[in-house]
């Protein structure tokens, strides 16, 4: 489970994202200046360490995207039961109950191969 999968809007999240590595940022570059670090050394540090944060909490709001990619591809092959799993509430999640509601009648309704 995310940090973030309880907050309901996925603008806050992103902002919340943008705050997370602005401070991991400001904390490295402090702490490299304080050390006498130079500032060539601290910057790629910094700005590695800001992209892993970035990295780490992005995964969790894009998850649910992932997962209905990967259904809407399964269901494309004919398996009209793949549906999405996610506990995210902001619009991405959603998207992901809307997804698995409109799925849900194509499980009755399913042509055979060919049929049109």
């Amino acid at each position: 489970m995310s940090a973030l999968t309880r907050i309901n809007s996925i603008k806050v999240k992103l902002g919340l994202l943008v705050v997370a590595a602005s401070l991991v940022t400001a904390l490295v570059a402090t702490v490299g200046s304080a050390a006498g670090v130079s500032a060539w050394l601290s910057l790629p540090v910094t700005l590695l360490l800001a992209l892993v944060v970035t990295q780490l909490l992005a995964a969790g709001m894009v998850a649910p995207l992932v997962q209905m990619t990967e259904a809407a591809r399964a269901m494309a092959r004919g398996a009209y039961d793949a549906r999405v799993l996610t506990p995210n509430t902001d619009e991405v999640g959603q998207l992901a109950r809307s997804f698995n509601v409109m799925a849900r009648p194509t499980c009755s309704v399913s042509t055979p191969s060919g049929a049109t």
